[in-house]
Parts: C-alpha cells; structure tokens; sequence
C-alpha cells in the first residue's frame, strides 16, 4: 500500500524500499513485483527491473499479468521482439483466452458492439483484466461516430479496432514517425554495426 502510494507521488526510490519489504514477505504478490519493477525502471534501472518480473515468471509462469508488464517494460525500452514474445505469453495464460480472442477478432471485423459485449463479460470475471479494460476504453468513442464528418490527412496508431476509419473515403491515413524510428532501431540491432542515431523530424 505505502509503496503504491509512493509510486503515484513518483518518489520512486521511496516505493523501491516498500515494494522490496512487500515483495519479500510475499514473494508472490503480483501487483507489488510489477510495481516494484516500474519503480525501478522509473529510476533508470530497467535492467534490474525486467530481472525481477523474469524472476517471479521462474516460479510463476502462468501468470499473464506479469507477461503483460514484461511485454509493456520490453516494449518501452525497445526490446520489441522480444516484448511482443512476451505480449503473446500473456495471452496464451489468460484465463480469458478465448473470449479475449473473440473480442479482437469481432473488432477487425468492425462488431465493436459484440466486443463490447465481451469486454463487459471478462470484467465480471476479472475487474482488472488488461485486455478487456484496454479495449473498452477504445470502445467508449467509437472512432467512427468521432469522425464521421472528418475528411482529410489522419495519423493514428496500428490498433486494429481503427481499421473501420479508413473505410471512409475521405479520410487518407499517414504514417507515425516513432513507428518509422523502431524500424530504424530494429535495423541498427539486426547490424550489429555502429549507427547514428536518425534525426527526429518535426
């Protein structure tokens, strides 16, 4: 609890020495390891913290939240392959599973109302489930009410519950400059050669 207060006031080597007392009277409390880890990346340790969600994964390898925020940790450092790895552990472990995987799959198709449906339905079996509230929170606009008179350039991510936007003939999408500099990054990686760093283009 101190250490998860601490956190939000981001006085994050004050919720490191907390969350390490809660971790270590119970080593396997989700919430606090996950918390700990993202103090700890907070502080510029992300080595560190990866290492002690891997280790809680060791005895614990079910457990698709801490998959999650492996992937999420991964993710933001720019580990990508390997954090979609991890995003797709997360999955495998969900007790949701198939009910998660319908849901995405009734948002490609453009049924936001059967996802929804879904969504809500996890929910009731488990109030924080990542996915489900994600999703939701997608769903709360839908982006084709928001943008039903929109016509023009539109930039926005590769979630696949925006596919139904560019079904819109007057909407043109355009490309995401952070997604361009990943690949950049995942080249340089595959090289193994010095590189400079791309400009960042404004």
């Amino acid at each position: 609890m101190m250490g998860s207060l601490q956190l939000a006031k981001k006085e994050f080597g004050l919720a490191v020495d907390y969350l390490e007392k809660a971790v270590e009277a119970a080593p396997g409390f989700a919430s606090a390891v996950i918390e700990l880890s993202s103090a700890r990346h907070q502080m510029g340790s992300s080595m560190i913290a990866a290492s002690g969600l891997r280790f809680f994964l060791d005895a614990n390898p079910w457990n698709a939240q801490v998959w999650q925020a492996v992937a999420n940790l991964l993710f933001e450092i720019g580990e990508l392959e390997e954090g979609q790895n991890a995003a797709q552990k997360s999955v495998e472990f969900d007790p949701f599973y198939d009910d998660t995987r319908l849901a995405i799959n009734s948002l490609i198709a453009g049924n936001p109302r059967d996802a929804e449906d879904l969504f809500r339905k996890i929910l009731k079996g488990d109030g924080n489930h990542i996915h489900a509230l994600v999703g939701l929170a997608s769903l709360s606009v839908p982006s084709q009410q928001l943008l039903c008179n929109f016509s023009g350039y539109l930039q926005f991510d590769d979630y696949a519950g925006h596919n139904g936007i560019l079904k819109q003939p007057d909407i043109i999408s355009v490309g995401c400059w952070a997604h361009v500099r990943r690949k950049f990054i995942n080249a340089k990686k595959a090289l193994q050669k010095p590189f400079v760093d791309p400009p960042i283009l404004v």
